[in-house]
């Protein structure tokens, strides 16, 4: 169960064809009732709870504001809160105890170095032999996104006019950076037991290059912050004179790499359109639910509009904003989300859900990966995604001894 936690991005791309779930929520579900009944077995002595109290008081708060609903959506309604219950037993329950931290480990390295591998390859077959490679599974399986054939077709339409962006085995971009960004951490902080030196750095390399040629801005952007923490970090640890030199020299190569790519000016382009009066995608996730808040009755701006219950909400009172002028369109980022749905009582109590997670975790690994997924939540909508429960996982994970591993990877 613990490789599936590693794979839980990779196993979301694919759902059920006549399912409103996806292979990584089956994964957790499956997860959940082994979990369960090995607990109802053997029993636990401490229950390590994080996320439940905040979710399970806005559960309440939520279904009373649902059932005061002149008009709602029973389906949405059910269908969030089915996720959100499977998360947070997964994070609070499983989490601290079920999983075996170096198997975690191990196979998000293998799952990062895969996705990144693919994309390198996908950046070779474009630029060598102008051919869009697209690594979709088109028969037997059903993608998240659309159907792998109209993917394929959008991504090779886009590799023929020449603005294809590199998203691996991932819909975009911005999901393939999303994950492999975790692999890197694990590089970077966790002291993981790699056969031979060479290969740790060969792993970090590839990574970032991967991130860096996906020209996804959060991924650049999240990718700089991980390395210039590590920077400070070996600095702090180590101050030599030949690790300096050897820090000038490979960031002097990396900044070279990023500008020869081309990425910066898209990242800057992305930033800017953060402000921009239209309903660009950076606007809409960071600024979208700001602008929804700001239109709710007072009450609502202390309790939230209830999980499941914002796009019914918007629908009935015809909500839009200078960002996303669609009656109901609720798309906003992850922090954005607890603002609306839990009010500003509701993100205190969320943000001191985080602040716990920090607080009780100060393994380097974690504290960095916290610090990536709060970054992810500014601009990305991750509250119903399983990348949400794998950082989370990752950060309350229990370590267990470096040396149950194989030396695989």
């Amino acid at each position: 169960m613990s490789a599936w936690i590693a794979l839980l991005s990779i196993l979301a791309l694919y759902k059920w064809k006549n399912l409103p779930i996806n292979y990584g929520e089956t994964a957790l579900l499956i997860m959940a009732v082994f979990s369960a009944i090995s607990i109802a077995r053997r029993g636990r002595k401490t229950v390590h709870l994080c996320l439940f109290p905040y979710y399970f008081t806005w559960f309440i708060i939520s279904a009373i504001l649902f059932a005061t609903m002149k008009e709602h959506d029973p389906a949405d309604f059910t269908g969030k809160w089915l996720r959100l219950a499977l998360f947070v037993y997964i994070i609070d329950i499983c989490g601290p105890d079920e999983f075996d931290w170096m198997t975690i480990l191990k196979w998000l390295l293998r799952g990062g170095m895969f996705a990144s591998v693919l994309l390198l390859v996908q950046v070779v077959m474009d630029h060598v032999f102008n051919y869009a490679f697209v690594p979709y599974i088109r028969s037997g399986l059903t993608l998240t996104y659309m159907p792998a054939n109209e993917l394929t077709a959008i991504m090779r339409e886009r590799q023929a006019l020449g603005n294809w962006r590199y998203p691996s085995i991932f819909g975009e971009p911005a999901h393939f950076a999303e994950y492999a960004l975790l692999p890197l951490i694990v590089v970077l902080f966790s002291e993981y037991p790699f056969k031979t030196v060479k290969r740790k750095w060969v792993c970090a390399a590839v990574i970032s290059l991967a991130i860096v040629f996906s020209s996804s801005a959060n991924g650049v952007i999240l990718l700089a912050i991980v390395w210039s923490i590590w920077t400070l970090r070996q600095l702090h640890l180590r101050p030599t004179r030949r690790l300096i030199m050897n820090l000038v020299f490979f960031g002097v190569v990396a900044i070279a790499v990023v500008i020869a790519s081309g990425v910066l000016s898209f990242v800057f382009e992305n930033f800017m359109g953060i402000f921009a009066s239209e309903g660009t995608s950076g606007s809409v996730r960071v600024l979208q639910g700001l602008a929804i808040y700001i239109q709710i009755p007072p009450l609502n701006k202390i309790i939230g509009l209830g999980y499941g219950c914002v796009e019914a909400y918007l629908t009935a009172n015809r909500i839009v904003t200078i960002y996303a002028k669609e009656i109901g369109w609720e798309w906003m980022n992850a922090f954005s989300v607890a603002l609306v749905s839990s009010g500003a009582l509701g993100f205190i109590a969320y943000i001191y859900c985080i602040y716990k997670m920090w607080a009780e975790n100060s393994h380097p690994a974690k504290r960095v990966a916290l610090i990536t997924i709060c970054i992810l939540f500014c601009t990305s909508g991750l509250t119903y995604s399983c990348i949400l429960v794998e950082y989370f996982v990752f950060v309350r994970c229990s370590i267990n001894d470096f040396h149950d591993v194989d030396r695989n990877a």
